[in-house]
């Protein structure tokens, strides 16, 4: 990796989380948690009407051992128990594949009148239930769920995994930038889009490294 894209990744990174962290800042303090749920379904851009399918059984992340979950039900401190676990993104994605825990969890965490203290910390939560448990289908080779597991790569500067799924589009299926761009337009919530943008971006860039190899390759060879 060049080290002009290894610059531009980082650039989209900050403004990936800057805009992360602006929605959560923007979010309605008068919620109930009969309507998170819902809300997140709606961050995707789509309700019950629109939702194409559910995920498989496949995982995203590996399952939690039932004792971290017991230790942080009987913790004091809810958020400095989940923190002392690491990368919160990583703990999220194995609670929710537990659904029982997970909800357990958001309930400590409203608990006490700390609903609006613990806010954002209830989103990346609940953020993580939905992209486990539901996935909007976009086209018949991308859906949200592929999407949302591209971003997290990106963010922990995971270029094998983005390098992979890139390949496999421009090589496998034949997929360019445009196709990429044109089905994220497909998706309703504005923040979602300007999120899933900087994947455009980085396939875009993929895409023209490639094709330069390519036109040196065969230079060089004519060359010989």
């Amino acid at each position: 990796m060049s080290v002009c894209y290894i610059v531009l990744s980082l650039v989209f990174i900050v403004a990936l989380s800057f805009m992360t962290s602006s929605c959560e800042a923007k979010t309605t303090v008068h919620i109930y948690a009969g309507q998170i749920k819902k809300r997140h379904l709606r961050s995707y851009g789509v309700g019950d009407v629109d939702m194409k399918d559910k995920t498989s059984g496949e995982e995203r992340a590996g399952s939690i051992d039932p004792k971290t979950i017991a230790d942080l039900l009987q913790a004091d401190d809810i958020v400095s128990a989940l923190k002392s676990h690491g990368k919160l993104d990583v703990l999220f994605a194995r609670l929710a594949q537990d659904e029982n825990a997970a909800k357990e969890i958001v309930s400590k965490l409203f608990a006490n009148g700390k609903i609006i203290e613990n806010m954002s910390i209830i989103d990346k939560l609940n953020n993580a239930r939905t992209s486990v448990n539901f996935n909007q289908k976009l086209t018949d080779w991308l859906d949200t769920k592929t999407l949302d597991e591209l971003v997290s790569a990106l963010r922990a500067f995971r270029s094998e995994t983005m390098t992979h799924r890139f390949r496999e589009w421009y090589y496998t299926i034949g997929k360019t930038p445009e196709d990429l761009s044109a089905a994220i337009a497909t998706i309703k919530n504005e923040n979602k889009r300007k999120g899933f943008g900087a994947l455009a971006f980085h396939f875009k860039m993929f895409v023209q490294r490639e094709e330069n190899n390519a036109k040196m390759a065969a230079e060089n060879a004519a060359a010989i």
